[in-house]
């Protein structure tokens, strides 16, 4: 294991047992067992989850009560892909906040951040801005004024981190260490390990549920008939024999990829080209793709202007 990876395992560690339930602040269930705040997480997540119009599987309850009833200041949440993250985020969200603690959504890229902030309804942005503006913790040499400003803006609060995957160790390195020294609540670690690999050097998220425990979401939302739930749950255990006797049947090899898709798209309704999408496997499959289905709806007098006439072939 490479040093900078046990730098970030060592702030973890530095974590196990350093933080308390996120709904503890009432006097009352301060004083209950860790099973005891487990099953009143349950029951207000599933309120605040109705309230939302929601209703969570079991994968998103567990995941939700983790991250509201743990001790560890980092939550680890392995969420397969369309299991419903942000529907989980939304109820814990609220019940935080309600609890007087900010909430704070952070993503690697700008564009996850602010779809974490909208679907969840939180203040976000990137990771790489929230280590800049909390560098005064991470410098020796700032002084107490500065590292006690920026610790009341963080203590006792929930950092959710999206697509946790894509995380370098250097920037899950410096933010767990903003968080421990700051004295966060929690850091929710959501993601998939995979879909979305870190953009930099290391794989923390992937690393981190090798050595600390993790709730699994993995019951697929977004598939709505058994023969999807069956294709989804063997390309999420990497079954490829079996993925692929369940496509088989819809399969259709032809020696001509390009010409072939290009004529059943264009022999579709207008209203069913607008539901379907041809998806290619690089550049110059899609260059011959478009260059089929333009030929031909210029030959259907489709198009007009200064885009009909011929066409250059794809080199």
């Amino acid at each position: 294991m490479a040093e900078a990876e046990r730098r970030f395992l060592g702030e973890i560690e530095a974590g196990r047992d350093a933080s308390g339930p996120l709904l503890a602040r009432d006097g009352a269930r301060a004083q209950l067992s860790k099973s005891e705040m487990e099953g009143e997480a349950r029951v207000a997540l599933a309120r605040s989850a109705t309230m939302a119009g929601l209703k969570l599987t079991k994968g998103q309850t567990a995941a939700g009560t983790a991250i509201l009833a743990a001790s560890d200041r980092v939550v680890l949440v392995q969420g397969n892909a369309g299991t419903g993250k942000s529907s989980m985020l939304l109820p814990v969200s609220r019940l935080v906040e309600a609890e007087g603690r900010r909430v704070v959504g952070l993503a690697v890229s700008n564009a996850i951040a602010k779809r974490l902030g909208t679907e969840v309804g939180i203040e976000s942005m990137t990771v790489a801005r929230f280590v800049y503006q909390h560098a005064v913790l991470l410098d020796p040499k700032a002084s107490n004024q500065q590292r006690d400003a920026a610790i009341s803006r963080l203590r006792g609060s929930l950092v959710i981190v999206d697509e946790a995957s894509m995380l370098s160790v250097r920037d899950a390195t410096k933010l767990l260490q903003i968080a421990n020294a700051a004295g966060v609540a929690r850091v929710a670690m959501v993601g998939d390990s995979q879909q979305l690999g870190a953009v930099e050097a290391g794989k923390p998220f992937t690393q981190a549920q090798l050595h600390a425990a993790t709730t699994v979401m993995d019951q697929n939302l977004r598939a709505r008939t058994a023969e999807m739930r069956s294709i989804h749950d063997a390309a999420q255990c990497h079954d490829i024999g079996g993925l692929t006797r369940l496509i088989g049947p819809n399969t259709i090899e032809e020696n001509n990829i390009a010409q072939s898709a290009a004529q059943r798209w264009v022999g579709l309704s207008v209203e069913d080209r607008m539901r379907t999408t041809i998806f290619v496997t690089g550049r110059s499959m899609r260059a011959a793709i478009n260059y089929e289905v333009q030929t031909l709806r210029n030959e259907r007098r489709e198009l007009g202007g200064e885009t009909a006439g011929t066409f250059s072939a794809p080199s």
